[in-house]
């Protein structure tokens, strides 16, 4: 990572992936009937979840962090993010958070690819040491 600022910027999208999903359980009973229903679609669920995760690696891997320590990054926030949505709902985590983890890990690997894709980096280049 190069500089303090950009730990700053990646902290807080991170925390407010965690809080955005703590506080859209808190308040999904509470939103209109078509947002619910919305929602409630798998194919939302897993379009968000690789809309949000795939950008924070590339969003990780631009401020400075390696490809591998972005992931590591990703995860880790992709992680607490589940845990607050489980404690939101007062349930154990289950077959459906490791769904979702999958799905984040997934996301990043299409991020990757559409990197390497671009022509901007190497699978080479991806994979060097950090």
């Amino acid at each position: 990572m190069q500089t303090m600022r950009s730990l700053w910027i990646l902290a807080g999208v991170a925390l407010s992936y965690v809080l955005g999903a703590a506080l859209l359980g808190l308040q999904l009973h509470s939103m209109p009937a078509w947002f619910s229903q919305l929602a409630s679609l798998e194919i939302v669920h897993v379009v968000a979840h690789s809309l949000l995760y795939g950008g924070l690696w590339l969003t990780a891997v631009r401020l400075g962090l390696g490809p591998r320590r972005a992931a590591a990054v990703v995860m880790g926030v992709a992680i607490a993010q589940e845990l607050a949505q489980d404690l939101v709902f007062r349930r154990w985590p289950g077959f459906p958070e490791l769904f979702d983890l999958c799905v984040d890990a997934g996301a990043m690997l299409l991020a990757a690819s559409l990197k390497v894709m671009q022509g901007r980096s190497s699978m080479k280049a991806l994979l060097q040491p950090e």
